[in-house]
């Protein structure tokens, strides 16, 4: 065995080639077991077979470096979803440079993409059976009324689809929200193209109409019909609470309605009072008592659409 060949054959480099690649490890056996037969190859021609390997080593030293220093990234550049995107960033050297000059916002951009298998897609929204069933019913008495149903609080439309589902073809649905606040934390104007995409058809059909403004500028604005039914999901503080209730009196509302009655917040459980109390009470959703409900359509046994169909 030649000098250079005995060096690389030496107990040091076997275990260093056997750190760097599983794939060399068979040579730290060949090192340990010299007489076993069916040895996979010899070193001769170990180092035939890994010429390019090792060339390809000293040409590019530094950065194999960085690379053994990350054994989880070299992992991943060895993956083939991986290698053509690398080749391709190979081939736009600025890009490369770009990407290195801004990688802090480049970080915080990729943290903040959505991963929706961690979204609680049903937060800030009607889930409770009951909620949808009171919900149901109140939109169905609302069907013999005239006027819209307007909801103040769209968020990201669901509540909305569902009065749409229930209500009667001829009636139409209008939807506030200044698209302050989500649950996801995702900005206004992702919050506004998602929205707009969930209520899409019933938009282009003429069901639903979106407005998207402050709350209290579509009631300084409102000058359309008489509302039949009025539903308040939007800011739940005592205040706001207070001030949607008067709003929705004052237009002549025949049915007031909303959610998130109870103790989680506590200001909407006592405007609803003050303004005179809860008629239905179901969960957090809460229809107010008023001259509706004090008049023969009001005291009227209710039956869902299905089942009058049936």
């Amino acid at each position: 065995m030649t000098g250079k060949v005995k060096s690389l054959y030496s107990r040091p480099h076997v275990e260093r080639l056997g750190e760097i690649s599983p794939c060399y490890s068979s040579l730290a056996h060949l090192r340990e077991n010299p007489d076993v037969p069916h040895a996979p190859f010899t070193p001769l021609q170990f180092l035939q077979r890994s010429w390019r390997y090792f060339d390809g080593c000293r040409k590019h030293r530094q950065a194999i470096k960085k690379l053994l220093e990350d054994p989880e990234l070299l992992h991943d550049c060895a993956k083939e979803e991986h290698r053509r995107h690398i080749k391709k960033l190979l081939r736009d050297p600025e890009l490369l440079h770009r990407c290195s000059d801004e990688r802090e916002k480049l970080s915080l951009f990729f943290a903040s993409k959505l991963d929706l298998s961690r979204l609680a897609f049903d937060m800030g929204t009607i889930v409770v059976p009951d909620e949808c069933v009171l919900l149901q019913e109140i939109v169905e008495r609302s069907n013999a009324l005239p006027g819209p149903i307007i909801e103040i609080g769209t968020l990201f439309g669901e509540t909305t689809t569902r009065i749409a589902t229930w209500k009667a073809p001829h009636k139409k649905v209008v939807t506030v929200d200044n698209y302050s606040w989500n649950p996801w934390n995702v900005s206004p104007l992702t919050h506004v193209s998602l929205t707009q995409k969930v209520l899409k058809y019933l938009t282009e059909t003429g069901h639903v109409e979106v407005r998207s403004c402050d709350k209290n500028a579509f009631y300084a604005e409102y000058r359309g019909e008489r509302p039949s039914m009025v539903f308040l999901d939007a800011d739940h503080s005592y205040e706001a609470t207070k001030a949607d209730i008067a709003w929705a009196q004052r237009v002549g509302a025949l049915i007031i309605s909303g959610h998130d009655y109870g103790d989680s917040f506590s200001g909407v459980g006592r405007a609803v009072v003050e303004a005179g109390g809860a008629v239905r009470h179901v969960e957090g959703l809460w229809a107010l008592n008023g001259p509706y409900w004090e008049t023969a359509a009001g005291k009227t046994p209710w039956m869902p659409a299905r089942a009058k169909a049936a």
